[in-house]
C-alpha cells in the first residue's frame, strides 16, 4: 500500500496527490464520506454529481 501526504488547505480543502486522482478517477466536484476510525479518515466515494447540482450558498444567494 502507497503511503502519501495530503493537506488541509485555509478553508478545510483536501488535496489530493494527482497520481491518486488519476489511478482512482477522481474528478472536480465527486462528493465523499468521510469515515474517521480511531484517526485513520477514510474517503469513500458517493457518487458524482450531475450538472444541476449547485452549491447551497449560491441556492439560498438566488432564490431558486
Amino acid at each position: 500500500m502507497a503511503e502519501y501526504t495530503v493537506r488541509v488547505g485555509v478553508q478545510g480543502r483536501i488535496t489530493i496527490p494527482k497520481e491518486i486522482r488519476d489511478k482512482e478517477d477522481i474528478d472536480y466536484r465527486d462528493i465523499f464520506k468521510i469515515h474517521n476510525m480511531s484517526g485513520l479518515l477514510i474517503l469513500q466515494k458517493v457518487r458524482k454529481p450531475d450538472d444541476k447540482t449547485i452549491p447551497l450558498d449560491r441556492f439560498l444567494d438566488h432564490g431558486f
